[in-house]
């Protein structure tokens, strides 16, 4: 795992696992992941990040749904999805910034 990958998730998943601890039992976890990349789910980093999700317990579809963002290499674009993300109001945010 990349060392960039490893930090989103052990920044991610503690929030997650605090969020679960409060959560009513039936509640699945939304993470939002926003990407400057062009869409694609096999995204070395994302690939990374589920793998991590997964290790840990968080499986999607059960337990938690991962929400892929993508600006497609415009800045605009970009700032079009924070607001509309955050209007979204997900439970954790996971911004991939491709460096």
């Amino acid at each position: 795992m990349h060392r960039r990958t490893a930090c989103l998730t052990l920044l991610a998943v503690p929030t997650l696992a605090a969020m679960t601890a409060h959560a009513q039992p039936a509640r699945m976890a939304r993470v939002a992941w926003l990407s400057m990349d062009r869409a694609d789910p096999q995204l070395p980093s994302l690939v990374s990040f589920r793998n991590g999700l997964r290790a840990l317990g968080w499986i999607e579809g059960q337990n938690v749904t991962v929400e892929l963002w993508w600006a497609d290499n415009s800045r605009e674009r970009l700032l079009q999805l924070i607001v509309e993300i955050v209007a979204s109001r997900p439970d954790v945010i996971v911004a991939n910034s491709g460096l």
